[in-house]
């Protein structure tokens, strides 16, 4: 161990020369001696500051269309209750408001983009006694939120066609093109097509001709292409 000192501020992750420390109220849980380039970034990451804010200061998003059914949740106490708390729930900083994202009957409050069952349970009479309704928070980084928490629930979670269909709908409607959507929210170009034509926009609003003459076209054989 280094024979500087490691200090912890607000549970946040702090480093020295060569080393990097996580933990809270004063203890070191982890201990990882490594150069001073790669700490650097280590501090940078998300993960490496997480908070805990009661759920009360929380507010959901306008936006998530992830959908969880009943014996998940169930589970999802469970693991909690068993396991601890393993996931942060990733939130806007309170400062930070969206239109069409954020609450605005709820401008004082940290936003969740992720972890919204979560949060949900962690107001279950069970959960809150682990932490008097405490929850632990950190504040991604990414650019663009509604990209953040689409990707994480596709990842992990169930998205309803109607609630992806409204989000493709508002990108298209902000000016994002194709390639953007693709991208950013990991989709299929036929996946775009299909969810935009579900809210009236025709294929020729978000896909160029030189684009749309490569598109499958529902109904159409590949050979005709």
């Amino acid at each position: 161990m280094s024979n500087e000192t490691n200090k912890q501020e607000n549970g946040a992750l702090k480093h020295t020369t060569g080393m990097v420390t996580a933990g809270g109220n004063g203890k070191l849980l982890q201990t990882c001696p490594i150069d001073g380039v790669l700490a650097d970034r280590l501090f940078r990451q998300p993960v490496s500051h997480p908070k805990w804010v009661h759920r009360d200061e929380l507010s959901a998003n306008l936006y998530n269309p992830n959908k969880m059914a009943p014996p998940e949740m169930k589970l999802l106490k469970e693991s909690i209750i068993n396991d601890g708390w393993l996931f942060p729930i990733c939130v806007l900083p309170k400062e930070v408001h969206i239109e069409g994202l954020t609450d605005n009957a709820n401008q004082d409050k940290y936003t969740i983009i992720d972890g919204f069952h979560r949060y949900t349970i962690s107001g279950d009479k069970d959960v809150m006694k682990l932490t008097d309704g405490y929850v632990p928070v950190v504040f991604p980084t990414g650019d663009d939120v509604m990209a953040t928490t689409v990707r994480m629930n596709r990842v992990k979670g169930t998205h309803t066609v109607l609630g992806m269909a409204d989000i493709v709908k508002k990108l298209i409607d902000d000016g994002k093109d194709l390639k953007y959507i693709m991208t950013r929210f990991g989709m299929e170009k036929e996946e775009v097509v299909r969810l935009a034509a579900s809210k009236g926009i025709p294929a020729s609003d978000i896909i160029v001709e030189s684009e749309f003459s490569k598109a499958w076209v529902p109904g159409s054989k590949r050979g005709d292409e």
